[in-house]
């Protein structure tokens, strides 16, 4: 039953009956199933549930964040952006920035293509059996939307899927996700994680890669390799003319026009198979199984391989009555200069990344000019510390990270501390003295590498 006080609760007009989920009153809708809305009512945020009887608009809001359903359509807005669904053939009717001066990005185009069996589904073949709305804890509203296979569907028979959309205060973008459920086995080879119809622009491709930090410009990549190298820092960004196609490894894809542009974000490691492209109309971001071959995982630095071939050397295996979930995606609009990065910063920051406080920090890696090893202790000896702590201070930083050097030796992973007093590590009675004139973080992290706390 809605709380008191809950605007969400007050706004609801569909007829709820109440039931007891895990011993808490819960608000059930008539034609809902249990274990759905006790699944999504888990998080303990109110829940309304919309079905295909739904013969007048229903609204749900929370702050700026608004999500409409009605017989024929779902929206999902707020005060900068919104999408549309149409619901008989599942699609998003429009795609719109409402920043001045507004501008539709995306008209009736499919929200996603499922490479399955051998057959290409669009989300067209599938039709809104019902509409689930939840407030999310951090501000926002999330859209359940249950997807049945519509008359003459071209999806195999037993296949249903979910699609997920949140939208956040004051944020220009949506987050979306595909659950695909099948009631046989069925082998999935392709899919697109979100398309735009974005028309005639200027297409921008970015590939990131871990290891920035150590890589050089001038890396090779891995001695054993055949495809992308991924030589250098790991990161490649692609451009085309306007209206040219493009397609490549990426996790971010942009298209620019007039001065705005429309991105899309995946949220996915940057494997072989993560894909944006650019036909001259369709921006999409695409996960092609065809294009993985071998996984080496934290020895990718060392090999990696991708299938050089054009048929399918893996896919993935949708099992029954297991959901197969595709990766997130992030679809947003620019204003120019770096709005795209800010609003995709404002997402992450505000409604993915764990709340951490925020500080002024140092980070002690690449103090390093050889003078002491290698290796993880670099330069940083109790002198290093102590003389790059006091300029840190003045500096105002307010976090001192000893990245590098807070072990004995390098590789051997034993703090180099007071604690562990150990001459041939390096520590002595000498440096326990001069330790405590050190800022509290520095002899923190001296003791352990997770502490991070402001200097006293």
């Amino acid at each position: 039953m809605p709380t008191r006080g809950s605007r969400l609760g007050r706004r609801t007009a569909v007829r709820e009956q109440v039931v007891h989920i895990n011993g808490t009153r819960r608000p059930y809708a008539a034609g809902v199933p249990v274990r759905l809305l006790a699944a999504i009512s888990g998080i303990g945020v109110c829940v309304a549930a919309f079905g295909p009887g739904t013969a007048v608009a229903q609204t749900q809001r929370d702050r700026d964040v608004y999500v409409r359903v009605t017989a024929d359509s779902v929206v999902l807005g707020n005060a900068v952006a919104e999408r549309r669904w149409d619901r008989a053939a599942f699609r998003t009717a429009a795609l719109t920035d409402k920043r001045a001066p507004a501008r539709v990005w995306s008209r009736g185009q499919r929200d996603f293509t499922l490479s399955v069996a051998g057959t290409d589904v669009g989300s067209e073949a599938f039709t809104v059996s019902q509409a689930a709305v939840e407030r999310l804890p951090r501000g926002g509203l999330r859209v359940t939307m249950a997807l049945a296979p519509g008359p003459g569907s071209s999806a195999p028979p037993g296949l249903t899927a979910s699609r997920v959309a949140e939208a956040y205060p004051g944020v220009a973008g949506f987050r979306t996700q595909t659950v695909l459920e099948s009631a046989t086995p069925l082998t999935l080879s392709a899919a697109t994680l979100d398309e735009a119809a974005v028309g005639t622009g200027a297409p921008t491709l970015h590939n990131f890669r871990a290891g920035a930090d150590y890589r050089n410009p001038g890396e090779a990549g891995p001695p054993l390799s055949n495809g992308d190298k991924s030589a250098g820092l790991g990161r490649s960004t692609k451009v085309a003319a306007r209206g040219a196609s493009i397609e490549d490894q990426a996790q971010w894809i942009s298209v620019e026009d007039g001065g705005r542009s429309l991105f899309s974000v995946m949220e996915r490691n940057a494997f072989l198979s993560g894909r944006g492209s650019y036909d001259g109309r369709v921006a999409a971001l695409r996960v092609n199984y065809a294009r993985d071959l071998i996984y080496t995982g934290p020895g990718d630095g060392t090999a990696q391989f991708e299938n050089p071939l054009p048929g399918p050397a893996r896919q993935r295996m949708v099992r029954p009555g297991v959901p197969f979930r595709l990766e997130p995606a992030f679809t947003g609009f620019g204003k120019g200069g770096a709005d795209e990065q800010w609003q995709f910063y404002r997402y992450l920051t505000g409604h993915r990344l764990n709340p951490y406080p925020k500080a002024v920090t140092f980070n002690s890696n690449g103090v390093d000019e050889n003078r002491i090893s290698t290796g993880a202790k670099d330069d940083m000896d109790l002198g290093a510390v102590r003389q790059t702590a006091a300029v840190a201070r003045r500096l105002g930083v307010e976090t001192f990270i000893l990245d590098d050097g807070w072990q004995a030796i390098s590789g051997d992973w034993q703090p180099d501390s007071p604690d562990f007093r150990d001459r041939e590590r390096g520590a002595t009675r000498s440096s326990s003295r001069r330790a405590s004139r050190t800022p509290s973080s520095v002899r923190c992290a001296r003791r352990s590498p997770r502490c991070g706390s402001a200097p006293g």
